[in-house]
């Protein structure tokens, strides 16, 4: 039985993963690491751990010796700031017997980075969204014009983005043109709109940004550069979560192939295991615009939908079995759209105690103790 432990237990990723080992046919035994003591989640495997901040000077080695005490033979990283600082402890996770199930430094500087991204990408001939700093703006402006979409350099889950569709908007965003990136706002064919004719209230709802039409691909990719798995869906998302994926079998636009095309150039440079590609269907085809080397949020709605990547992961980068064990993995139903609501769950009150004396609780069933 593997040991797989998750760090963000709590948060959408790690709830994801969670949610897929419980789907899994393969036997683990899971450990939940956060470093909040009342995280529902962190009650949901066999074992509880907290652990510090990735901010604290004591992350690395405690994360260490967290993995070779519990005896983990896996990780799973459920935090996007946790990703580099992880990935430059891959080697002496390896050495004391736990794989991480994450890209290089190399890849993970790469695709946090949107206006590197966007140069790699230009120069490959492939098509991730042309960015620029806030403050090269009008090279945007006189390639594409208005409406323009604004977003932090540093953020995820579309906090602090904006659709600008005039340079006052722009004015209204200060003066700390180094602090956002932009980018042309890919309009999808699907809305039947021109740029010319676009206006607030088509990219607006409710003070929220409508994100629907977006075409996502999940590609799974082993040390040799080699793609194992792929699903292509057209997703709606709220505040860049994803609560409805329908999965297509055919990829009528191009995007699951740019997609596999950039995995492979990642991989020249150290992608392992998953990664996300968000993108949006345009007049001039497929644009990416965001790729997370990593499980993401609809991790669990791939599973429900017969496409368990992680449970193929552990089968296929962990225990190298042959190729019709991972593959019955990923066996995606294209007769189902999978879609998500809130769900409860009640912890015991002494076990969150105990978890912030000692550290580090077993845990029972419905995150109980006995």
């Amino acid at each position: 039985m593997l040991t797989v432990g998750i760090t963000g237990a709590g948060g959408g990723v790690g709830s994801a993963v969670l949610r897929s080992l419980a789907l899994a046919s393969l036997r683990t035994r899971i450990v939940c690491l956060d470093s909040a003591p009342d995280t529902p989640n962190l009650y949901r495997g066999k074992r509880a751990c907290m652990i510090p901040k990735v901010s604290s000077p004591d992350y690395r080695e405690f994360m260490l010796e967290t993995c070779l005490r519990e005896g983990m033979d896996v990780l799973i990283p459920g935090l996007d700031p946790e990703l580099e600082p992880l990935s430059q402890m891959a080697e002496e996770l390896r050495a004391i017997g736990c794989t991480l199930i994450g890209s290089s430094a190399a890849v993970n500087r790469l695709l946090f980075d949107k206006q590197r991204s966007s140069t790699f990408f230009e120069e490959c001939g492939l098509p991730f969204v042309k960015t620029v700093p806030l403050d090269r703006v009008e090279e945007l402006l006189d390639l594409h014009g208005f409406p323009l979409l604004v977003k932090p350099v540093s953020g995820s889950a579309s906090r602090g983005v904006r659709v600008v569709f005039n340079k006052m908007d722009l004015k209204e965003l200060g003066a700390d043109g180094s602090a956002y990136v932009t980018q042309n706002y890919l309009l999808p064919i699907q809305w039947g709109k021109t740029r010319r004719n676009l206006r607030p209230e088509d990219v607006y709802a409710n003070h929220s940004l409508i994100q629907r039409d977006e075409h996502m691909v999940q590609v799974l990719s082993d040390l040799q550069g080699e793609s194992f798995g792929a699903f292509l869906s057209k997703n709606v998302l709220k505040d860049g979560a994803v609560v409805r994926m329908t999965p297509l079998e055919t990829d009528e636009f191009g995007a699951l192939s740019a997609a596999l095309k950039m995995a492979e150039r990642l991989c020249a440079i150290g992608l392992f295991g998953p990664c996300n590609f968000q993108s949006r269907i345009t007049e001039e085809g497929p644009f990416f615009y965001e790729i997370n080397p990593r499980f993401s949020g609809g991790t669990g709605m791939r599973a429900a939908l017969g496409f368990n990547e992680v449970e193929a992961c552990l089968r296929r980068l962990i225990l190298n079995e042959p190729p019709a064990s991972y593959e019955a993995c990923l066996a995606t139903r294209y007769d189902l759209t999978c879609g998500t609501h809130p769900a409860e769950q009640v912890m015991e009150n002494l076990l969150i105690e105990r978890l912030q004396r000692e550290g580090a609780v077993d845990v029972f069933e419905g995150g109980r103790s006995h």
